[in-house]
């Protein structure tokens, strides 16, 4: 419920969420499939590559489909053009 008051507000409709390949990045993941599933479109960035340990892997793979991954470099690229928040 956290999530939709948080979406309530129409700046809150895209998010990016920057994940690193450890257990934060996992908390990443999972945040992402919350935000997903209250009706927010989000974008994971991955920093430092791949999901590394365990319970991030878990994590990532238990993302819905809806989420889009990209990247990290390319997501500052593009947000520094200004190019992702018109995604």
């Amino acid at each position: 419920k956290r999530f939709e008051k948080l979406l309530k507000y129409k700046r809150a409709k895209k998010v990016i969420i920057f994940c690193g390949k450890g257990n934060n990045g996992g908390d990443g993941f999972v945040m992402a499939n919350h935000l997903t599933s209250a009706g927010a479109k989000v974008y994971v960035a991955l920093v430092l590559g791949e999901a590394a340990t365990e319970i991030s892997k878990k994590a990532f793979l238990e993302m819905p489909n809806e989420v889009t991954v990209i990247d990290g470099g390319t997501a500052v690229t593009e947000i520094k053009n200004n190019k992702l928040c018109n995604l």
